[in-house]
């Protein structure tokens, strides 16, 4: 997982997983992890690259970590 930080909101730019280790997952559980990390520290979230993009749009459950517009 690659983020950057700016003025409090937490940009989600890249998820990776190799391979071999796809459909495990593992992309979903780095996703959280981010997750819990911007809630420790007062975080919202952009998520940018697709991956992230597309687990908010299946777990509506976190969308209140969404920055809003």
């Amino acid at each position: 997982m690659a983020f950057h930080v700016e003025d409090k909101v937490m940009y989600l730019d890249s998820t990776y997983t190799p391979p071999q280790f796809r459909g495990m997952g593992i992309g979903g559980e780095l996703v959280k992890a981010s997750i819990e990390h911007a809630r420790k520290n007062g975080f919202t979230i952009v998520p940018v690259c697709s991956f992230a993009v597309d687990y908010f749009e299946k777990h509506l459950e976190y969308s209140e970590i969404l920055k809003k517009s």
